[in-house]
C-alpha cells in the first residue's frame, strides 16, 4: 500500500513499518566498498550513497525534533526551501568519514522509535488531536520515514544494480 493511500495506522503498525522499510532500504548498500558509497555520480548525478544516508538523517532528526515541538505545543511554523536545506545538509557533511555516517544512520533509528513509542493512535491519526494545521501527524511521520525512503529507493537500486552487473 503507497503512502498516499494511508490514512490510518496504529502506532505499533507505524513502528513495524518504519523498522521493515529502514531496514530493506539499508540493506541495498550492504556489500558495497566504500569507494562505491562515496563516489559521484551515485544513486543521483550529484549525491553519493554516503550523501543519501545523510539526507536521510537529516530528516529523520528534524521530524523528532519538530513532532516533539508540534506535540508540546511550540512549534512555529515554517516555510522550507527543500533544495536550498539538501544543498546546505551535502556541503554540512561532504566530509564526514562514510564509517560515522553509517554509525549516525544505525544510532538515529532510536531517537525515530522513541518518537513513535511516546505518541498515541490518536494523536498519529486524529488531525484534532495535536494542533498540525488540521493535518494528521501520520502524513508527517510516514514522510519522514518509509514514504521518504521509498522516495529514493528506485535511484538507490538503479545505482547498486548498475554497480553489481
Amino acid at each position: 500500500m503507497s503512502q498516499n493511500e494511508i490514512t490510518y495506522m496504529s502506532g505499533n503498525d507505524l513502528l513495524k513499518r518504519t523498522r521493515q522499510d529502514r531496514a530493506d532500504f539499508a540493506s541495498l548498500w550492504n556489500g558495497l566498498t566504500e569507494s562505491q558509497m562515496t563516489q559521484y555520480p551515485g544513486p543521483q548525478h550529484d549525491w553519493s550513497v554516503k550523501d543519501l544516508i545523510v539526507h536521510i538523517i537529516w530528516w529523520e532528526n528534524y521530524m523528532v525534533e519538530r513532532i516533539g515541538k508540534i506535540v508540546a505545543g511550540t512549534d512555529e511554523a515554517t516555510n522550507l526551501d527543500l533544495d536550498e536545506i539538501n544543498a546546505e545538509i551535502l556541503e554540512d557533511n561532504k566530509d564526514r568519514p562514510l564509517a560515522e555516517v553509517l554509525a549516525d544512520f544505525e544510532n538515529n533509528l532510536a531517537g525515530v522509535e522513541a518518537l513513535i513509542i511516546s505518541l498515541t493512535d490518536e494523536q498519529i491519526n486524529n488531525a484534532d488531536a495535536v494542533d498540525y494545521g488540521g493535518r494528521q501527524l501520520l502524513k508527517f511521520l510516514m514522510s519522514d520515514t518509509f514514504g521518504h525512503y521509498a522516495v529514493h529507493r528506485p535511484d538507490l537500486e538503479a545505482y547498486v544494480g548498475q554497480i553489481k552487473h
